[in-house]
């Protein structure tokens, strides 16, 4: 397990290729006092500060003006194409998921690993992978 260490908040940005683009406001402001409360999840980011897991906790707590996030700091030997597979697990598993949000996550890990599908998909809900199913980029 690596160190979780504490960053401020501006150390950490966006991916641009994080599948998820949507993020009420009301729902950052709820996690955002929760989060001034406990942070019970670290952020996962690069060593750069280019967040791997977490887009929500950050903009929540800009949104209520914490100043700093716990977070893993991964190294950069961890492949680009795990990376991805990180967030897009973590998003898939969320409800409010919009249907496009979904489409280009298996669309951009598709073009991570070419030749991959069904059985080596990383295993979110049955009714999220059939989104993906049958899809080439």
């Amino acid at each position: 397990m690596r160190p979780v260490s504490t960053h401020p908040t501006g150390f950490f940005h966006h991916d641009p290729s994080n599948p998820r683009k949507y993020f009420p406001e009301d729902d950052l402001r709820q996690l955002g006092a929760s989060l001034k409360k406990k942070q019970f999840v670290p952020l996962l980011a690069r060593m750069n500060g280019l967040i791997v897991d977490g887009e929500r906790r950050r903009r929540a707590a800009e949104l209520v003006g914490l100043g700093t996030l716990d977070a893993i700091l991964l190294e950069d030997s961890v492949l680009a194409a795990e990376v991805k597979e990180i967030p897009l697990i973590t998003a898939m598993r969320r409800a409010d998921l919009k249907s496009y949000e979904v489409y280009s996550g298996c669309i951009e890990w598709l073009r991570e690993h070419p030749g991959c599908g069904g059985k080596t998909w990383p295993k979110p809900s049955t009714a999220r992978r059939r989104w993906c199913r049958g899809r080439s980029p």
